[in-house]
């Protein structure tokens, strides 16, 4: 499996976002992404994290165990409306 081209991750339809049904497909399939790629879903998300209301803000450092899977990332992608 190889990793996106901007051609690939970004949307057709919607300039500057990715492309939502592809990254499902790809991160189902254990695929990887550019990190320039990441860096954008993680902007997009902390952008819209920032303005939701039922977040909490939490003082570093957090300790422990952080692990995302990659169907943690899909169900983000698809709740958080990247698309």
């Amino acid at each position: 499996m190889t990793i996106p081209t901007d051609d690939v991750f970004f949307s057709k339809t919607e300039k500057g976002k990715p492309d939502v049904e592809f990254l499902k497909d790809h991160f189902y399939r254990e695929g990887r992404i550019k990190e320039e790629h990441a860096l954008c879903i993680i902007d997009k998300a902390t952008q819209l994290l920032l303005v939701e209301p039922n977040v909490l803000t939490v003082d570093a450092p957090v300790t422990g165990a952080l692990a995302i899977a990659s169907l943690s990332v899909c169900f983000l992608i698809d709740s958080c409306s990247l698309r």
